[in-house]
Order: C-alpha cells, then sequence, then structure tokens
C-alpha cells in the first residue's frame, strides 16, 4: 500500500507509524507560523519509549525513500514531558532588637 502512495505525505507518516514510535509530521502550510515551502518537519514525542541510534536511522531512511523530491525535511523536533513532586517552603521572620 505506501508503494502505490509513494512521494506523498500518507506515504511517509504511514511507514513512520509502522515503527510504533510517536511521531506526527507537520508540512509547511500546517504548521504555524508557516514555513518555508514544499518543508516539513517531524515531531517526536519522548516518553516511555526509548529512541536508539538505529530508530533514528530508521526514521531518516523512511523519510527519504517515501517522501517526493521536492520535499525537504526541515528539522526533527523533540518534545516530552515529566512528572515529578516539587517542594517549596519559605518562612519569615520579623524581630524587634533594642539595645540598651
Amino acid at each position: 500500500m505506501v508503494h502505490r502512495k509513494k512521494g506523498t505525505a500518507y506515504a511517509v507518516r504511514s511507514a513512520l507509524e509502522a515503527l510504533n514510535l510517536n511521531i506526527q509530521m507537520l508540512e509547511w502550510f500546517n504548521d504555524s507560523p508557516k514555513r518555508d515551502p514544499y518543508t516539513f518537519r517531524l515531531v517526536v514525542k519522548i516518553g516511555s519509549n526509548d529512541i536508539s541510534i538505529q530508530n533514528w536511522k530508521s526514521v531518516l531512511n523512511i523519510v527519504q525513500t517515501n517522501k517526493n523530491a521536492r520535499s525537504h525535511l526541515s528539522s526533527i523536533d523533540m518534545e516530552g514531558e515529566s512528572e515529578g513532586i516539587s517542594y517549596h517552603g519559605g518562612a519569615t521572620c520579623y524581630g524587634i532588637t533594642i539595645n540598651v
């Protein structure tokens, strides 16, 4: 199915989904602010899945083999969230000193 749609954004998205990584593809006209024409970027959501060097090579290979000739990958952005507990404290001191 991917070969039939090769050279389209659909082909790139479908091939990237096969890696089971949380990757979003944003084309220049859907990005905010709009980017240079015929460019796209990938947004990788970092989570519990580790992204290895081999995965990065696969991502780049998939993009190069499935994109059309005029489109160019402008960037790969990583986004992540972290949860934790933060403790904050404070103290106020007020005093009067009288020297006789």
